[in-house]
């Protein structure tokens, strides 16, 4: 089975303010910030299931390395 990923546009505002806010911390910080995110999306899109069930039908994702989960 194929999935997609639709971002609604205040989860999109919080992953670019969450990069600025890692670039301005360290410069390429962002960059490896939005290399864990993608891992992270990249995750969920080959095995949805594998991550635990939070409530109800949603399910959230960790990046290993930044706090910010993600829920879908």
């Amino acid at each position: 089975m194929s999935y997609s990923l639709i971002f609604h546009q205040v989860a999109v505002e919080e992953i670019q303010d969450a990069h600025d806010w890692y670039e301005q911390q360290r410069t390429g910080l962002g960059l490896e910030f939005m290399d864990a995110i993608d891992e992270v999306l990249q995750r969920i899109l080959s095995n949805p299931k594998s991550q635990p069930v939070v409530h109800q039908q949603r399910r959230k994702a960790l990046a290993t390395r930044f706090s910010l989960p993600r829920h879908f």
